[in-house]
């Protein structure tokens, strides 16, 4: 019964840790963070649906100016009913801040989002020439 308890007092701190992350990064200094909490700040430069073995339906790739390399960001199936609306259409070419735990998949950095609230659009990208 303690391990039980234990296991759902774990889950419901890291489901609002990322609440309260205070470190901010761009997309490029993802690498560094593995395992910690942060706010991730960047345009969103594509916007993938897939379905692939480990039930993740949404990729999105998180980039700066100076990025080689995006940050993935990437919502699983079973998260996805927790977003109001497609985010093709609501992601792609904008600035959005991410919070989230930076995991390693495949030795690249990933976030998983498990909600809305851990996304926010900042502004509109600027039409090129501006």
């Amino acid at each position: 019964m303690k391990k039980i308890l234990a296991t759902i007092v774990a889950i419901e701190t890291f489901s609002i840790l990322p609440c309260f992350s205070q470190t901010w990064i761009r997309p490029e200094e993802a690498p560094k963070h593995q395992g910690d909490i942060v706010n991730v700040i960047g345009l969103v430069t594509k916007v993938e649906n897939l379905n692939d073995r480990q039930g993740c339906q949404m990729l999105l790739s998180l980039m700066t100016q100076n990025s080689k390399n995006p940050l993935r960001v990437v919502v699983c199936d079973g998260h996805r009913a927790e977003f109001s609306q497609p985010s093709q259409a609501k992601y792609l070419n904008q600035y959005v801040q991410v919070n989230g735990l930076v995991e390693n998949h495949r030795r690249n950095p990933r976030m998983i989002l498990r909600g809305e609230e851990q996304i926010s659009i900042l502004r509109e990208a600027a039409p090129e020439g501006e």
